[in-house]
């Protein structure tokens, strides 16, 4: 069974890694695997 921590990170890399995709169509946006820019915030990966 996971702990309170593993839960906080997951939704911390999740959130993280949405980030540059959360406010686009379903069907527009790349298959996201790794740190991008995030136009819609103006931060550089891993900055958000």
């Amino acid at each position: 069974m996971g702990t309170l921590r593993d839960a906080v990170y997951g939704v911390a890399v999740g959130d993280a890694l949405g980030s540059p995709v959360q406010f686009l169509d379903r069907a527009t946006y790349p298959h996201v695997s790794q740190m991008l820019y995030c136009e819609i915030f103006g931060k550089e990966p891993g900055l958000l």
